[in-house]
């Protein structure tokens, strides 16, 4: 295993700079930083502590925040919901969490050639026009799953009161 290092307030005031906006970061806010610290995967089984979570508004901070933990050899870990069921975005090395969901913003539509990079729901509503969007349904598979998942969980969290 790689010896990485830690996130110094040094590093903290570099990326407030990147950032440009305080309120995009999470650091040494234990609460906060705790909901980052796992996914749907285990709970608090499999979860590891990041040392600071940031929520990048474009690309180019990203690629900012990237070279600078690449120069500091600190783990970045990559987020979107946080809904996954496999661990894939649980910090196992500490570091820092880049959070992508303030990344909403849909550039451009490929219908030949589908990617990642915002929600179904989000995509559908400004690229389907209303007259069709209330005769059809377009939902990707995953978000149905989501959905599901999430609404058991809130009738769990209920049953449990």
């Amino acid at each position: 295993m790689k010896e990485y290092n830690k996130v110094t307030s040094k590093i903290v005031e570099k990326i407030k700079k990147i950032l440009k906006n305080e309120n995009l970061l999470i650091y040494q806010d234990e609460e906060n930083l705790k909901s980052y610290s796992n996914d749907e995967s285990g709970g608090e089984y499999y979860a590891h502590m990041p040392e600071l979570v940031i929520k990048p508004e474009t690309k180019e901070q990203i690629s900012e925040i990237v070279k600078l933990c690449n120069e500091e050899n600190i783990p970045i870990t990559p987020r979107g919901a946080g809904s996954g069921l496999a661990g894939a975005n649980i910090p196992i090395y500490g570091g820092i969490v880049i959070s992508l969901e303030r990344l909403n913003n849909i550039i451009e539509i490929d219908t030949k050639k589908p990617s990642s990079g915002s929600r179904t729901r989000s995509s559908n509503q400004r690229s389907v026009p209303n007259s069709i969007r209330k005769r059809i349904i377009l939902r990707w598979i995953p978000d149905e799953c989501r959905d599901e998942f999430h609404r058991r969980k809130r009738s769990d969290k209920r049953r449990r009161k």
